[in-house]
C-alpha cells in the first residue's frame, strides 16, 4: 500500500474517475447528486474542508525509491501500461473536476490517495465491502450537535442552549429515544422537524446556505414554543418521572409525529397566510393525540392496539391530511 499526496489538479489530470469497464466494477453505482453535493461543499468552504483519501487498486508494485533507508518515504514508479482500479471515493473524484472548474484556487489542494497492489478484481470487490462494512453510521443527532455550517442545525442548537430545562431532555447520541429514559425527542428529530415547518413535507433543502440561522432560530422558538404548550409535554418537562407515561398515553411524545405535525403547520400557513400559530393555538390544544384517536386509526399512522406511529411515507403523509384538515375546519 502507498500513500501519496497529489494535488488535486495533479489528481484531475492523471486519475481518471473511469478507469474500469462497467463488469469489472469494484464498487456503488455512481449518484451524480452525491457528486454534486461534495462539488457544492469543497467550493462553499475552500480554506476549510475535509475530504477523505481516494482509494484505488493498482496491478503492478511498480518501483519504490526511498529518500532514506529505512524511512518508508521517497518516490513510486508506475509504468505507463499500469492499470488503477477505483476502490472508494468515486464520487469525491468526480466532484474535483466540477470544483476546479468554480474555483481555480482549489487546483494547489492537496488530497491523500491510498494506492494498494491488487490486480484480483474479487479481492476488490472484497477491499470495498470490508472499507463500508466496518464501518459504524453516525447517529444523525450526533452530527446536528456538532454542526456549525448548516444553518438548521446551528439554529436548533442555539434554541436549546436558550431552553436548558428542555435541552437537558433531548437525546443527542443515540437515533432513537430509548423506553424507560426521561428523554423527549432525539436531537435528529427537532432538526428534522424544523426544516418541515420551513420547507414542509418531504424537509429537503437543497442550498441551506440561503437560510440565516438567527432566522431560523426564531422559527424553532416559534414551532417548538408551539408545541411544548400541549399539556402532555408541559407534564413531562415538569415531571421527568411521567415521561414513559405520557409517551403512551400521547403519540405527540414521538419524533414522528414531531415531523408530522412541523409538516401539517408549513402546509395550513402555505394555504392561508393569516393562519399564524397563534391563531392556530386553540385548534391544536383540541388535537386528540391518544394513540386510539380516530383520525390516526383512520390514517393508518397508528396501528390498531399499537402506541407508536407509522414512519412510513404513506401513513405519515395521510396523518398530515387530517392535522391540516382539524386544524382548518
Amino acid at each position: 500500500m502507498y500513500l501519496v499526496l497529489p494535488t488535486l489538479r495533479v489528481v484531475n489530470n492523471t486519475m481518471s474517475p473511469d478507469m474500469e469497464p462497467e463488469l469489472e466494477k469494484s464498487q456503488r453505482s455512481f449518484d451524480p447528486a452525491h457528486s454534486k453535493g461534495i462539488t457544492q461543499y469543497l467550493v462553499q468552504n475552500p480554506g476549510d474542508y475535509v475530504l477523505g483519501a481516494i482509494q484505488y487498486a493498482v496491478d503492478t508494485e511498480g518501483e519504490f525509491e526511498e529518500i532514506e533507508d529505512g524511512s518508508n518515504m521517497g518516490m513510486l514508479y508506475l509504468p505507463l501500461e499500469a492499470t488503477l482500479r477505483s476502490i472508494d471515493g468515486q464520487h469525491r473524484r468526480r466532484a474535483i473536476p466540477e470544483a476546479l472548474s468554480q474555483d481555480a484556487k482549489l487546483d494547489n489542494d492537496h488530497l491523500a490517495v491510498l494506492v494498494y497492489v491488487e490486480p484480483e478484481l474479487e479481492k476488490r470487490k472484497q477491499m470495498f465491502s470490508d472499507i463500508n462494512w466496518n464501518q459504524r453510521a453516525v447517529p444523525k443527532s450526533v452530527n446536528v450537535g456538532f454542526n456549525i455550517r448548516d444553518p438548521f442545525a446551528h439554529a436548533v442548537n442555539e434554541f436549546l442552549a436558550a431552553h436548558p430545562e428542555l435541552d437537558e431532555r433531548v437525546e443527542k447520541q443515540k437515533s432513537s429515544v430509548r423506553r424507560g429514559t426521561d428523554k423527549i425527542y432525539t436531537l435528529g428529530a427537532l432538526y428534522d422537524a424544523l426544516r418541515r415547518y420551513i420547507v414542509g413535507a418531504e424537509g429537503r433543502v437543497r442550498d441551506p446556505g440561503k437560510f440565516q440561522w438567527q432566522y431560523l432560530k426564531d422559527r424553532a422558538n416559534e414551532l417548538f414554543s408551539f408545541v411544548f404548550a400541549r399539556p402532555e409535554l408541559e407534564e413531562a418537562l415538569k415531571d421527568p418521572s411521567v415521561t414513559e407515561d405520557k409517551r403512551v398515553e400521547s403519540i405527540l411524545l414521538n419524533g414522528t409525529t414531531l415531523k408530522m405535525v412541523a409538516a401539517a403547520l408549513y402546509t395550513v400557513q402555505q394555504k392561508d397566510k393569516s393562519k399564524t400559530l397563534k391563531a392556530l393555538a386553540p385548534k391544536f390544544a383540541e388535537v386528540d393525540f391518544r394513540p386510539s384517536a380516530e383520525m390516526w386509526q383512520r390514517s393508518g399512522f397508528v396501528a390498531l392496539g399499537k402506541t407508536t406511529p407509522s414512519a412510513r411515507n404513506q401513513e405519515v403523509r395521510a396523518a398530515m391530511n387530517e392535522l391540516v384538515a382539524e386544524l382548518t375546519s
